[in-house]
């Protein structure tokens, strides 16, 4: 005779309880002559699971008794009985689902709710969570290299290389290091009800606003701190634009001196206009002079004529740059930043001197984002990890 049974593991669900699983799959194989159950409750809490799988047994010729209620279905000429008590069954389930929904919602608002399962770099102690060293450096490791611009699948991929195995002794995926990189346990908050459970016992994410959830600032202790957070967005800013400065920044310079009304922004225009057609020439000359088309000495003629221009649009673009103080500014700024972006150099760490250089402020839109404005007049919002 064997026993099986689920530990710890809620009965309104067939398919999650891997005894039951168990049970039934040795049933197909004829192992067994008859199941004995301590009462419907103890089998399955939903009603139509309970049904399926007593029609099964009966249909494989195996009767089940239920103790507690008293019934046989070797015995049992309706399956009316059944399904009542099963429903019984269910009921109460629900009623234990709800009470213990009740009981966490009051945990959740006076703050005493203890976290059953400690995430990925703590341990509980006392029912409070405490760091786990080891396993902090590893969260700090992977929040550093995504700072550096690594994908979750890269950084996956290095712990995997290095032999650094997860919780469960199991390799790295790229889902894990996205749970973690948008944790907020990690800055010290706990974030209760995330998921809940519907009607059908099936979990879901609370990301629409289903039901009430509740932030624990200051809870415990944190791996990465809020100011960490604010300079793992400005690194994640500025590599995107690192890597689309092209798309963005330049058509962006070209759309703020079209709808600028200063004379002095129109002209500059104008002058950059001019300097393009100069550069075009200069080309244009460097390709006879080297197919031999064109005398050496003419076109050096002509490329001393065109630099000598091209050096004074330029000074005069600076000039009108420099007494227009507001646009002048602005514009000035954003070649900056194109400057910048345009060295391909994607930002590994927080660079304090790059922070001041660019960020003129920052913004909190919410808890999870913030915004920073730049000097070049952007305003570009970022998810705080």
């Amino acid at each position: 005779m064997n026993v099986y049974y689920d530990e710890g593991i809620s009965g309104t669900r067939a398919d999650t309880r891997p005894g039951l699983q168990r049970l039934m799959a040795d049933c197909r194989l004829r192992r067994i002559d008859m199941v004995l159950t301590k009462s419907i409750s103890r089998f399955a809490r939903n009603t139509a699971d309970c049904l399926a799988l007593v029609r099964e047994l009966i249909s494989l010729n195996i009767p089940i008794h239920f103790e507690k209620e008293g019934i046989d279905t070797s015995a049992m000429e309706s399956e009316l009985l059944l399904s009542v008590m099963s429903s019984l069954a269910e009921s109460e389930s629900r009623s234990i689902s709800e009470n213990t929904k009740w009981s966490f919602g009051k945990q959740f608002r006076n703050g005493t709710f203890k976290v059953r399962t400690p995430p990925y770099g703590y341990r509980r102690v006392d029912g409070d969570l405490q760091i786990d060293p080891e396993e902090a450096q590893i969260v700090k490791r992977i929040f550093r290299e995504a700072v550096s611009g690594k994908g979750a699948s890269v950084i996956a991929s290095g712990l995997n290389r290095d032999g650094i195995m997860s919780r469960q002794r199991k390799g790295w995926v790229h889902s894990t290091i996205f749970r973690i990189l948008r944790n907020e346990v990690y800055t010290g908050d706990a974030l209760y009800q995330k998921t809940f459970t519907d009607d059908e016992y099936r979990r879901h994410w609370n990301t629409k606003g289903e039901h009430a959830q509740f932030l624990a600032t200051e809870h415990h202790d944190a791996i990465i701190s809020r100011e960490d957070d604010i300079e793992f967005a400005f690194c994640v800013m500025m590599n995107k634009l690192i890597f689309a400065g092209k798309q963005l920044l330049r058509p962006y310079l070209d759309e703020f001196k079209k709808n600028s009304s200063d004379a002095e922004l129109k002209r500059i225009a104008k002058l950059e206009k001019e300097l393009e057609k100069n550069t075009e020439k200069t080309y244009s000359v460097r390709r006879l002079m080297a197919g031999n088309y064109i005398p050496p000495d003419i076109c050096n003629r002509e490329l001393n004529t065109l630099k000598a221009h091209a050096s004074k649009l330029k000074a005069e673009i600076a000039a009108l740059e420099k007494s227009a103080e507001g646009s002048g500014s602005v514009i000035s700024a954003i070649r900056e930043l194109i400057a910048f972006t345009g060295e391909n150099r994607m930002l590994t760490e927080f660079d304090g001197e790059l922070f001041k250089r660019f960020v003129n402020r920052i913004t909190v839109m919410d808890r999870n984002h913030i915004s920073f404005e730049l000097k070049c007049g952007l305003a570009l919002q970022e998810k705080l990890e």
